[in-house]
């Protein structure tokens, strides 16, 4: 299951002692990951892979409450 409190309790323990550095270089693995990932795709590959995914219509009601709701 991806949702939910378990869900983010299972994806943070790794990161509840660790230092800010220890993040930090993690963070820039991941980066040079996605770096490397992402330099052979043609222009038209890349826009593809970054363009963020489309909200559907019935989530933009859900966030202006949320938005209201602050």
């Amino acid at each position: 299951m991806l949702s939910g409190d378990d869900h983010v309790r299972r994806e943070v323990e790794p990161w509840r002692d660790a230092t800010p550095a220890e993040r930090l270089a993690a963070l820039a693995a991941l980066c040079r990951d996605a770096i490397a990932w992402l330099a052979p795709l043609t222009p038209e590959q890349l826009e593809r892979a970054t363009a963020p995914d489309p909200l559907p219509d019935d989530a933009w009601p859900i966030l202006a409450a949320l938005r209201g709701a602050r």
